[in-house]
């Protein structure tokens, strides 16, 4: 302790020692408990993180919109409809319109729905469908052809209805995505389609999947090699995905010359990027068939309908 202080006590009066003087006990340091400490130091770190990798959240694999996704994806435009126009119908479907767009009732099924009335499902306002054309193993990794294809294709399109196709893909490899759109054009054979064929493309997490640890970074890749193969076999091609697949996953920015079909089912969907299909719901009713069935909605460009009705 300083002198000067000694001084100052010696000149105390009498009174004042009689009162007697708390001495003064060396000054303690303030201990904050583990679990305060602990926590301070996460969200300081949270923080942190957050500033320094953009904001990325969890919200982006359901398709959220934030600025963080949008610069990920930054050079694939974004779609320009309105979510309040989307209207859940009390017949379960869900319809969208506005001054731009308008949206047309469609399905898609595979051998999984059985024989199908197609003129039933026309009765009830499907104006398309697309059927699976095949599809490949998820363990060996064998090609194989929806036993319902043919039969699905002629009659729908006799009941005035619209097709497109879809290959439920497995492949690990640029190479084996070629091989599944040559197999694709082989079951074709030159058929006409009114809609795209679309890439399909799911990890599968059973047990021996051969999917369940692939390298999805190869699958841009994939796609743009089915794609390409589709087109130069003379049919529109098509990339189906659910959001977190295609925000996460897929490069859009360099598949943007190809249909999107977005996975999302719900009342609305929450996806910034441009889409053409939407997959809506997993658990349809429809007269006609069955089981469930997959409920979708195409939305369609007043200007270009306007521009292919005849004169």
């Amino acid at each position: 302790m300083p002198t000067d202080t000694k001084k100052s006590s010696a000149r105390r009066t009498d009174s004042s020692r009689k009162k007697g003087r708390r001495s003064r006990s060396p000054k303690r340091r303030v201990l904050l408990p583990v679990p305060l400490l602990l926590g301070l130091l996460l969200v300081i770190w949270g923080i942190h993180s957050l500033m320094t990798s953009g904001g990325r959240s969890a919200s982006q694999t359901t398709g959220t919109s934030s600025a963080s996704v949008k610069a990920i994806q930054e050079d694939v435009p974004e779609n320009s409809y309105d979510s309040e126009n989307f209207v859940s119908e009390s017949d379960g479907t869900v319809s969208y319109e506005d001054e731009s767009y308008y949206s047309v009732q469609g399905i898609d099924v595979s051998s999984h729905q059985g024989e199908i009335d197609w003129a039933a499902l026309a009765e009830e306002g499907v104006e398309f469908a697309i059927l699976r054309i095949g599809y490949r193993g998820y363990t060996v990794g064998g090609l194989n052809a929806d036993e319902q294809f043919a039969a699905n294709l002629t009659a729908a399109q006799e009941n005035g209805i619209q097709v497109g196709a879809y290959f439920y893909s497995q492949a690990l490899s640029a190479e084996e995505a070629r091989e599944e759109a040559d197999y694709v054009l082989e079951l074709l054979d030159g058929v006409t389609l009114e809609l795209p064929v679309f890439f399909d493309w799911e990890k599968q997490t059973a047990e021996g999947s051969r999917t369940s640890n692939a390298d999805v970074s190869i699958l841009t890749d994939c796609a743009l090699a089915f794609c390409q193969t589709i087109e130069t076999g003379g049919y529109e091609a098509g990339i189906y995905f659910y959001s977190s697949l295609a925000l996460d996953t897929y490069d859009l920015s360099v598949l943007t010359d190809y249909v999107f079909w977005l996975s999302q089912p719900g009342e609305t969907p929450d996806f910034d990027y441009v889409f053409t299909f939407w997959q809506y719901s997993y658990t349809g009713t429809l007269d006609g068939i069955s089981s469930d069935v997959d409920l979708d909605m195409m939305l369609v460009s007043v200007e270009d309908a306007d521009e292919e009705q005849p004169e």
